[in-house]
């Protein structure tokens, strides 16, 4: 049963409570909300450093700025990291998983930024491993979770990252072993020079040449000399070196002979760092007499000297 009701001025013959106003469809409303949320967002990414030296950290800036025309109600950013590079850390709102850093929600008001840092770990051998330099590439995207984006492509970013080895490299202890103290005009001896090579990172392991010279008179190598083994220095592990060098006189009187060792990245693209300050040079000075004798006294001189590298110590492995 229904009752009719009518509202002071109604007359007996009207409809009941006529409304004038339709209710908005769902997909108007909806339509209503995009056009309230709507939000035209920029992303834009940067690494520091770049070049990055292996076995340091690399941190990547991302600013997202609202370019309207409506606040951006909820913002989120995701950012992949390159597949080499272990999460280290990033902003407190920003949480990383799987390769992925996803941070967010954000509020940005129209004309506004947010920016967000990111920093992960280059591994030390990544250059050694790969045979040269190598580019890491980030990209990240960002989103408004509750709105339209009238321009989407400039949403995501992306930057490349190169990375090269950088080593302080060094030799120390580059030291005569039981040098000559005399030596007959015309005649030559061995000289072994014993050194440590080293490399003090942070890239590690790098290939290196080390590089000897002997200046003075007489004083020339025997043979190219080069580290004991076919392994590159290591930063925790430094490696002997030993080089022989024949010298010899032709003039009577003291003859001093310095021995020099240098050492240098084998690779292009390689650097030392501190090479200008510290040149990664060690030497050795050597004083020898010389003096005339016949055969038999530098036979004698020889079977001395021969005698003096017997009772050496072995040089360490």
């Amino acid at each position: 049963m229904s009752l009719p009701f009518r509202q002071f001025g109604d007359s007996a013959d009207a409809g009941i409570n006529v409304e004038s106003d339709d209710y908005p469809t769902t997909a108007e409303l909806l339509a209503m909300e995009d056009q309230a949320n709507k939000a035209d967002l920029e992303l834009t990414v940067t690494d520091d450093p770049d070049p990055v030296a292996a076995g340091t950290d690399l941190t990547w800036t991302a600013v997202v700025t609202n370019h309207g025309p409506n606040p951006a109600a909820a913002v989120s950013l995701s950012d992949t990291l390159p597949a080499q590079t272990p999460f280290v850390a990033a902003d407190p709102a920003c949480k990383a998983a799987a390769g992925t850093v996803t941070c967010g929600p954000r509020r940005p008001a129209v004309g506004a930024s947010r920016t967000v840092t990111i920093t992960a770990h280059v591994p030390a051998d990544l250059v050694h491993d790969a045979g040269g330099p190598v580019a890491l590439a980030n990209q990240a995207v960002a989103d408004n979770l509750v709105g339209p984006d009238p321009d989407a492509g400039n949403d995501g970013a992306s930057t490349t990252t190169t990375v090269v080895a950088v080593a302080d490299l060094a030799v120390s202890d580059f030291v005569a072993q039981a040098p000559p103290t005399q030596l007959v005009i015309g005649g030559t001896l061995d000289v072994t020079l014993h050194g440590t090579v080293a490399s003090n990172g942070p890239s590690s392991p790098m290939d290196a040449t080390l590089t000897t010279a002997a200046a003075r008179t007489r004083a020339r190598p025997s043979r190219r000399p080069r580290p004991r083994g076919a392994s590159p220095p290591w930063r925790s592990a430094p490696r002997t070196a030993d080089s022989t060098f024949t010298v010899g006189c032709d003039r009577p009187g003291a003859h001093t002979y310095r021995f020099t060792a240098s050492v240098t990245p084998a690779r292009p693209g390689d650097t030392d760092p501190v090479r200008r300050t510290t040149t990664g040079r060690s030497s050795s000075p050597s004083t020898a007499s010389c003096r005339s004798g016949s055969t038999s006294s530098r036979r004698a001189a020889s079977r001395r000297r021969s005698s003096s590298r017997a009772a050496s110590p072995p040089s360490p492995s």
